[in-house]
């Protein structure tokens, strides 16, 4: 075996222990997020153009807070800019004028974390059978840019 791939391999073990050992927070937060103030009024605020989308920056925030745990290696480069453009953002009048192009990427932000989640959740029910080779479990690798690929 590569070295890189066992690095994937062990990788996914830790991944795996992380998320069995923290499916409680994973659940609250899922439930936070499916929660018609949290997750359906980011939606509607979003085209209602009000300022309240900024409210789930909050819950956009500690979804990577947790996750940061799993390893130091930084998220993927997409993920990075997502978080960037999504959190720490401060509302001001002006922005009305250029509502979509403000509020959006905090609003893809949490539809990403929260679908992310989801999926965590339901990997943690999978056997290593059906884990192993499943579109979502390589998704969650991808988080950190881990990917597994032909080595030579």
């Amino acid at each position: 075996m590569s070295d890189y791939l066992h690095e994937i391999v062990e990788f996914e073990r830790h991944l795996l222990k992380f998320l069995q050992a923290h499916q409680e927070e994973l659940q609250s937060l899922y439930k936070q997020s499916s929660d018609v103030w949290i997750g359906k009024e980011a939606v509607y605020r979003l085209y209602d153009q009000s300022f309240k989308v900024y409210n789930i920056q909050k819950w956009s925030q500690d979804v990577p807070e947790l996750l940061e745990q799993v390893s130091k290696e930084p998220f993927h480069p997409i993920l990075r800019e997502m978080i960037r453009n999504g959190t720490n953002q401060t509302f001001e009048t002006a922005y009305n004028s250029m509502w979509y192009t403000k509020a959006k990427p905090i609003v893809d932000l949490f539809l990403h974390l929260r679908f992310y989640v989801e999926v965590a959740l339901d990997e943690i029910q999978k056997t290593d059978k059906k884990r192993f080779g499943s579109p979502s479990w390589y998704l969650l690798l991808y988080l950190w840019n881990m990917q597994y690929r032909e080595t030579t």
